[in-house]
């Protein structure tokens, strides 16, 4: 019964204590978060297809459900067609579930997590599903996991592997690690894949497309957004891997040579060192670079629309196309925000890090194919006419023969000649390729040291004629390389007279070398072989040229002359028809006619293959294949077209930073995913084009370039428009050029852009170029900072010479001309800034003044102030804590604002305690101090008669103390320690408060006295009064112990003889 009640009473007090909490919580505010009820929801017992029928559904309600559902899902045919849902959580730890193979069903989480899913086996493909079908959807699921591959490491996510079906409604936690294609959600989004508000909160860490959401996407991603950071770790994947494998290997392993991405980084790039040499991402092998990352894809040729980051995305110096939406984008991108910080080594963007165009070859029907459609009408018309003279006179049988068979030898011969020249073409252009070859390996064999004077020049001619063949041999493979063919005749034209001057240079090197010594007579046989290879290249370029030169003369003669023949023939039929019907005359004339589209066809045809040959005859850079067509006000999202895109993120880059894009233009390097998309049947006649166009997308974000090219909207824009878009945020090169508010460099059209910012360089420095080509509607209010004042302006630093438009551009007024210093009516107006937001269709964000407070990459808080105003130092934001650190936000002048304003954060180490510079300190005071901050003092005999505390006899010692800080200092709350030798236990510490001197509560510690002061400034050592009180009562105390100790012994013992007494009486 007593264990029973105490057991009741114990519950008692549980529920006590349970309910006191509660009340607790409910009075101090606090919420109390409810325990989750897992009762079955409408939506999980009855699951509904689109048209209202009831669909069976297998519910999954503990871990021992969901290892049976897995183990049951062996190929797509298993889940095709089914419908699962959770009812409860799921905890994976321990088990041993490795992933769902292949999945082409539903999975309705209905909001529940899947949790403790690790995965750190070998393979690629890898995810809680590692291939979800093109039916295969997934919804309403939590997903925790740990997916980190040991080998393959290819197509890596936390929730799919590869998604081929639907994700929607889902989100994910934890790590995903990989090398090729790895996201928060899945490594490769396919063309058929969809993911629609999924949100990550995972870490993706990758070498080559790494993005939050997708690694890689070809299909759709909508309304998902990113909380997780992107290759923003201390180690990349490649320098992760890499000590996971040295971990692995034996220590009497022998030492591998091979270049290791920590090593190589710190010795190519250590501190101090410019990183405007990009050799330095040469000097790394390719698997070592962090290429395509991306808030939410690492790279994209699908669509993105409607998305958020918000984490951190890149590296500091490291990385390439790195962007806070995508990495590299060559598909659909729009509607889409960046709130995350930016980091990188080249081409960083907020919403893009490059931007590839969009290229098109459309082709039309040509002059060729328009001969050959006449030839067809031709021969149509004659069997027509056929018919009719087959109810003539018999005499024309004979002629009207012979017309025929001269129109079909004619439309052979056309044909003939087309397919006769494709052939040739190939055949010449191969045979020139080998002769070329074979003089270039010879040519590379030579030893350029070996000579030295006059002939050291004859050898460096030589060189240089090597090199313009080398260039226009190169020049020839890029045209091929894009499927068109050369101009045989004037390509091997101007292969002849390279060829020509190399025997002249051969033949000068084999004549001094008869003069020269041994060292250029043993290269005597090379030279030879150069004069017979170049000889053998020279007779092949003339036989080339006089080939074709003669094959078009005789093209031309024979077809002539059987359109002659062919019109004779009409001629003498004509004067024997001339008595027959008028259908006869009738059909003639439209044969003849015919003949005369004919005639001009072909003309034509050896019209557009001379101008297209001499297109690409000119022709040094791929870009100029292909006609801009950028400059285009359509923001419907499209391929080629960023549109409707904000940034607020902080943008660091050493090399193309930009708010929205680091850069535009091609990338045709060893792993680009450069294409050109082609439509219609190859011909001579077609449209070739590239869009790479932003427009509608605004900027608050500060953009940081360590070097070149950094712009508000673009870092840099070889091709491609920046249209109607807007720039709120600072931009800055630290050691380097080319700054502008939209573009840093910009070689076609910034058009209607708005600028509103500050703008930092060394030159090229300019209001919304830092160069530009065509400036045209754009309106700036820039606050210019340039190292040299060289090549700055208000518009632009400075315009391209070639084909360049400066117009319409308006600004206000500042000391600095619109471009380069100067200003001219027709480019630019001034004017003044109440005039400036005067103006229709100005934003209000430009209508106040933005002081953006960044610490750590981050920007904490924006202010805005009225133009002109003003913000104290007691409005400055809370500063975020880094590590141990301590921050402070740079000094500024926030008076008369009228620019916009960016406010960094420094920090620096905290140290807790600063001492008196002596071996043993005399003085010690502890608070919170940054590193840096000294304590001095003086010691001083008190002079001035001040009236003592009671208890106190005398001032023994003065102390004057002060702390001395750069920063300044954190609060005036500080303990001081003085060394106190010879001073008494007792003594006090004590300051003067209203006039008079106050005791401060004071403790020894050792041979210190220990006491609170209110910052630095001036104490006193007080010395106490004797007292005899103290000694009087502890003798008096003392004196009735002894006293009380002998009453009570003698007590003791009186008793002890009475007990005694008692037992002998007894």
């Amino acid at each position: 019964m007593k264990i029973r009640t105490t057991r009741h009473f114990h519950k008692r007090i549980a529920y006590m204590l349970a309910a006191g909490l509660a009340v607790s919580c409910v009075i101090s505010g606090v919420p109390i978060k409810a325990a989750p009820v897992y009762a079955a929801t409408a939506e999980e017992k009855n699951v509904f297809s689109e048209s209202g029928n009831r669909i069976k559904a297998t519910r999954i309600s503990s871990t021992e459900d969901f290892l049976n559902f897995a183990k049951r899902l062996q190929s797509d045919s298993d889940s095709e067609g089914k419908i699962w849902v959770l009812t409860d959580d799921i905890d994976l730890s321990g088990t041993d579930f490795g992933m769902i193979s292949i999945f082409a069903g539903t999975l309705d989480g209905c909001g529940h997590t899947i949790s403790g899913f690790n995965f750190e086996e070998n393979g690629s493909n890898i995810g809680f599903i590692r291939v979800l079908a093109k039916n295969g959807l997934v919804r309403n699921l939590r997903v925790e996991g740990n997916v980190n591959p040991e080998s393959g490491m290819n197509d890596v996510g936390i929730m799919v592997g590869s998604n081929y079906g639907c994700i929607e409604d889902c989100t994910v936690s934890g790590n995903a690690f990989g090398m090729e294609a790895v996201g928060g959600a899945t490594g490769h989004n396919m063309e058929s894949g969809r993911i629609v508000r999924t949100v990550n909160y995972s870490t993706v860490t990758g070498m080559r497309r790494t993005g939050g959401i997708a690694g890689f996407n070809e299909g759709t991603i909508i309304d998902s957004e990113n909380s997780g950071e992107v290759n923003a770790g201390r180690k990349t994947a490649w320098e992760i891997n890499d000590e996971r494998e040295k971990a692995a290997e034996s220590e009497d392993d022998s030492d591998d040579d091979e270049i290791r991405t920590s090593d190589a980084l710190s010795k190519l790039n250590p501190d101090g060192i410019d990183l405007k040499d990009d050799d330095l991402s040469e000097l790394l092998q390719n698997d070592q670079k962090v290429n395509y990352t991306g808030g939410i894809a690492g790279a994209s040729s699908g669509t993105i629309s409607g998305c958020i980051n918000n984490g951190v995305v890149g590296y500091d110096h490291t990385g390439y196309k790195t962007g806070g939406i995508v990495g590299y984008e060559r598909g659909i991108l729009s509607s889409c925000s960046n709130n995350g910080a930016v980091s990188g080594r080249k081409n960083t963007g907020g919403i893009a890090g490059q931007l590839e165009p969009y290229c098109v070859n459309a082709y039309h029907e040509d002059a060729l194919d328009t001969t050959r459609a006449e030839a067809d009408t031709l021969v149509d018309d004659l069997a027509e006419l056929q018919k009719i003279m087959e109810q003539e006179d018999l005499k024309a049988q004979t002629n009207i023969d012979s017309i025929r068979g001269t129109a079909d030898d004619l439309r052979g011969t056309v044909s003939g000649y087309k397919e006769y020249y494709r052939n040739k073409d190939d055949q010449m252009e191969s045979e020139i390729r080998s002769h070329t070859s074979e003089v270039r390996s010879i040519i590379e064999g030579l030893d350029p040291d070996l000579v030295n004077g006059d002939t050291k020049n004859a050898f460096k001619a030589l060189q240089a004629d090597l090199n313009d063949l080398s260039d226009l041999m190169d020049a020839a493979e890029k045209a091929a390389g894009s499927g068109v063919s050369l101009d045989m005749t004037n390509y091997s034209s101007k292969l002849m007279k390279l060829s020509s001057d190399i025997l002249t240079q051969v033949d000068s090197l084999l004549g001094d070398g008869m003069k020269a010594g041994e060292s250029l007579r043993d290269t005597e046989k090379d030279l030879e072989r150069l004069r017979d290879a170049s000889n053998s290249l020279d007779d092949t370029l003339r036989i080339v040229y006089d080939s074709y030169k003669n094959d078009f003369r005789a093209t031309d003669e024979n077809i002539t002359s059987k359109i002659d023949t062919l019109a004779s023939e009409m001629d003498t039929l004509n004067e024997e028809l001339k008595e027959s019907d008028s259908r006869v005359r009738g059909k003639t004339g439209e044969i003849n006619e015919t003949l005369k589209r004919l005639n001009t066809a072909v003309n034509d045809s050896f019209d557009q293959i001379t101008n297209v040959l001499e297109r690409y005859r000119n022709t040094d850079d791929i870009n100029d294949i292909f006609d801009d067509i950028s400059d285009d006000s359509d923001n419907t999202p499209a391929q080629g077209r960023i549109t409707q895109c904000t940034n607020t993120g902080v943008i660091r880059s050493d090399i193309n930073g930009g708010g929205i894009v680091g850069m535009a233009d091609t990338d045709i390097d060893i792993q680009s995913d450069f294409e050109v998309v082609s439509s219609g049947q190859v011909s001579l006649k077609y449209d070739r084009t590239k869009r790479a166009t932003v427009i509608d997308c605004t900027n608050y974000g500060y953009v940081k370039v360590q070097n070149s090219n950094a712009g508000g909207i673009a870092g840099s824009m070889d091709i491609g428009a920046v249209l109607s878009s807007y720039n709120f945020g600072n931009v800055r090169t630290e050691d380097g050029d080319y700054a502008g508010g939209i573009t840093g460099k910009s070689r076609y059209v910034i058009r209607d852009c708005f600028s509103m910012t500050s703008i930092s360089g060394n030159k090229y420095v300019g209001g919304v170029a830092g160069f530009g080509r065509r400036v045209i509607g754009n309106r700036a209010m820039a606050d210019i900072q340039s190292a040299g004042k060289e090549y700055t302006g208000v518009i632009a630093g400075d315009i391209d010479d070639k084909e360049s438009t400066v117009s319409q551009n308006i600004y206000v007024e500042n000391e600095l001309g619109a471009v380069n210093g100067l200003t001219y009516d027709d480019q630019a107006k001034s004017v003044t800034y109440e005039e400036f937001i005067a103006i229709p269709n100005t934003p209000d964000d430009a209508k106040t003044m933005h002081v953006s407070y960044i610490a750590d990459g981050n920007i904490v808080q924006m202010i805005e102030v009225p133009y002109g105003g003003s913000i104290s130092n007691d409005d400055h934001p809370e500063l975020p804590i880094v590590g141990d650190k301590f921050g402070i936000w740079e000094d500024t002048d926030l008076t008369d604002i009228r620019r916009n304003i960016t406010i960094q954060a420094r920090y620096i180490s905290l140290v807790t305690t600063v001492a008196s510079d002596e071996p043993f300190p005399v003085m010690l005071v502890s608070g919170n101090f940054y590193k840096g901050t000294t304590l001095t003092y003086t010691e001083q005999t008190p002079s001035e008669k001040l009236e003592l505390p009671e208890g106190f006899a005398k001032i023994l010692k003065k102390y004057t103390y002060q702390i001395h800080a750069d920063y300044g200092t954190i609060g005036e709350k500080w303990v001081v320690r003085l060394l106190a030798d010879g001073v008494p236990d007792d003594a006090k510490a004590a300051v003067i408060k209203d006039g008079k001197l106050t005791a401060l509560e004071t403790e020894k510690d050792g041979k210190y006295l220990v006491f609170s002061m209110d910052g630095d400034g001036t104490f006193y050592i007080l010395g106490p009064v004797f007292s005899w009180v103290i000694p009087l009562v502890a003798g008096i105390s003392a004196a009735a112990i002894l006293v009380l100790a002998f009453i009570l012994t003698r007590k003791k013992k009186e008793e002890k003889v009475k007990e005694k007494e008692k037992q002998n009486n007894a």
